[in-house]
């Protein structure tokens, strides 16, 4: 409904916060915008935070040939997760199980 003039001359208010039509929903708008951006944001984080911790951790001693544990070769191949057969003395590289 248009705003009309009452017989004061005045302009009649719509019911609510008792300012001119459209005006209410704007000023709420305002105030409710960045109250969800807020919120967005925090989520944002929290799932960002979330996927980082599935994100499997390198590993602490990269792939390659290390000294032996065993103490039977001079190098035994480490795959990033376990020992593996390979081993090494003077550059020969041959097949021992652990």
């Amino acid at each position: 409904m248009p705003n009309t003039f009452d017989r004061t001359g005045g302009i009649e208010l719509e019911p609510g916060l008792g300012l001119p039509g459209g005006m209410e929903w704007a000023i709420i708008c305002c105030m409710t915008l960045p109250v969800l951006l807020l919120v967005m944001g925090i989520l944002f984080i929290v799932n960002k935070n979330n996927n980082a911790q599935r994100t499997p951790n390198a590993p602490a001693v990269p792939a390659g040939w290390h000294p032996d544990p065993t103490g039977r070769h001079e190098l035994r191949y480490w795959d990033g997760l376990a020992w593996t057969q390979s081993v090494s003395d003077d550059g020969q590289v041959t097949e021992n199980p652990l």
